[in-house]
C-alpha cells in the first residue's frame, strides 16, 4: 500500500489470544479536524473550570454567611445581659444622687470647721469619683457594641451582611437553610441594635441630669468645709 494512502492496513499477532490475529483500521486524518478537537477539548476545560471556581465561589460566599450568622447569634445573646442590667442603672444612679444629697444635709447639721463635716466632704467627693468610673464603665460597654454619638456601627461585619443579603435575595435562596438562618439572626440582631441604640441614649442621659446634681452636691459641701 502506498503510505499516503487514507487507510493504513495494519495487522496484530497476539500472543494471549493464541495466535488468533485482529485487524486495525487507522484513519489519517486532517489538521483541521485535529485543530478542531483541540478547541473542543480546551472549551471543555475551560467550562469545567469555570463551573468549579463557581463551586468554590458560592461555597466561599456561603461560608460568609454562616460564619455572620453566628456573630449576630453571639451579639444578641451577649447584649441581652446587657439589656436587663442597663434597664436599672438610671434608678441606680438617683440612688447614688440622693445619697449624696443626704450626705450633705447632714453635713450641714454639723459645726463649721468641724472634723464631722470635712469627713462628710471626703465621702461625698469618694462618691462622686464612683459615678464617674460608673460612666467609664458605661462608655466601655457601649464601644464594645459599636455605639456613639447616638449611631451603633459594626464596620468588620455590614460587608459581609451586605453580601448575606445580595445572596439571599437571588430567586429561589431565600428559602435555603443557609439564607433562613440568616434573615431570622438578621432580625432578632436589628432588634437587638434598635434595643441597645435607645438604651444608651436613655442611660446616658440619665446619667448627665444625676451628674449636675451632684456636681451642685460636690460644690455646696465643699463650701460647708471650708466654713461656709
Amino acid at each position: 500500500m502506498d503510505r499516503h494512502n487514507l487507510e493504513k492496513w495494519v495487522s496484530f499477532q497476539s500472543a494471549s489470544t493464541g495466535g488468533n490475529s485482529f485487524d486495525l483500521i487507522l484513519r489519517r486524518s486532517s489538521l483541521a479536524v485535529y485543530s478542531r478537537h483541540v478547541q473542543q477539548l480546551t472549551a471543555r476545560a475551560s467550562e469545567a473550570a469555570a463551573a468549579k471556581a463557581a463551586k468554590d465561589v458560592m461555597a466561599k460566599t456561603q461560608n460568609a454567611i454562616q460564619d455572620v450568622t453566628a456573630w449576630m447569634r453571639h451579639y444578641v445573646r451577649d447584649a441581652a445581659a446587657h439589656l436587663q442590667r442597663m434597664s436599672k442603672l438610671s434608678a441606680a444612679y438617683a440612688r447614688l444622687t440622693a445619697k449624696m444629697q443626704a450626705a450633705l444635709d447632714d453635713e450641714a447639721r454639723e459645726p463649721p470647721n468641724s472634723v464631722a463635716r470635712a469627713q462628710i466632704d471626703v465621702g461625698i467627693s469618694q462618691m462622686s469619683v464612683a459615678f464617674r468610673q460608673a460612666q467609664i464603665g458605661l462608655q466601655t460597654l457601649e464601644s464594645s457594641f459599636g455605639y456613639a454619638g447616638g449611631k451603633i456601627t459594626y464596620p468588620e461585619a455590614q460587608k459581609d451582611i451586605a453580601r448575606a443579603q445580595q445572596y439571599c435575595g437571588r430567586t429561589g435562596q431565600a428559602l435555603t437553610p443557609i439564607c433562613g438562618d440568616f434573615s431570622t439572626a438578621y432580625a432578632n440582631f436589628q432588634a437587638t441594635v434598635s434595643a441597645l441604640r435607645q438604651d444608651f441614649a436613655n442611660t446616658e442621659s440619665a446619667w448627665n441630669a444625676e451628674d449636675q446634681k451632684q456636681q451642685a452636691i460636690e460644690r455646696q459641701a465643699d463650701r460647708l468645709n471650708q466654713g461656709g
